[in-house]
């Protein structure tokens, strides 16, 4: 409820239910919860401009994502903190942040290009603002690459279908069906959004 609150813009009534989430979490100790409920203080506060108290929430949502092994959302942590500190103008602390967002992706196997380009992008950013021009237009480049596999979805299916086919080979079942999933998810929506043009 509190995310749909937070899309919709009302705070106060996401701030409410996060409140009363967060005294259930404590209450049965349920760690991801907490974790989650943090970071979505943290997503409010960042959006009010309250930046410090947004980057304190996010870092004790991590310390638990990381001791869970939530790998994604310590990712997308990493990534809102390389974020604030950017429009803090603690470019070397962003860059920090996002390099360390791109090594548990990369070491994890996420499988999420848009979440990758993201981080790229941020990081040419960053790196732009520290004056290292060819790094920053290395990042750049691979954010591009990134969100145009993205966008030409037939292409990315047929990458990722390739993807699970060659961890099936290699007998990580983990990954091959994880890539299948994200295969068959991008299929069914490329299916969706044909029936939906011939309906209109």
């Amino acid at each position: 409820m509190a995310e749909s609150y937070i899309l919709g813009g009302d705070y106060v009534s996401a701030e409410r239910y996060i409140e009363n989430a967060l005294y259930y979490a404590e209450k049965y100790n349920l760690e991801y919860r907490k974790a989650k409920n943090l970071y979505l203080r943290a997503i409010i506060c960042n959006e009010k401009n309250e930046l410090i108290l947004a980057q304190q929430l996010f870092l004790s949502a991590n310390v638990i994502f990381i001791k869970n092994n939530n790998h994604e959302q310590i990712i997308k942590t990493f990534l809102n903190l390389g974020k604030i500190t950017l429009r803090l103008k603690a470019f070397h602390s962003a860059t920090s942040y996002l390099r360390q967002a791109e090594k548990v992706y990369l070491d994890n196997n996420i499988g999420n290009d848009s979440l990758l380009g993201e981080i790229y992008y941020q990081m040419a950013e960053s790196y732009f603002k520290i004056d290292n021009i060819s790094k920053s237009i290395d990042y750049a480049f691979r954010a591009k690459q990134k969100f145009e596999q993205v966008q030409n979805r037939g292409e990315y299916a047929k990458s990722l279908l390739l993807l699970a086919q060659e961890y099936n080979k290699e007998g990580d079942l983990i990954n091959a069906i994880k890539y299948s999933k994200k295969t068959l998810d991008v299929y069914n929506e490329l299916e969706e959004e044909r029936h939906t043009s011939s309906i209109e």
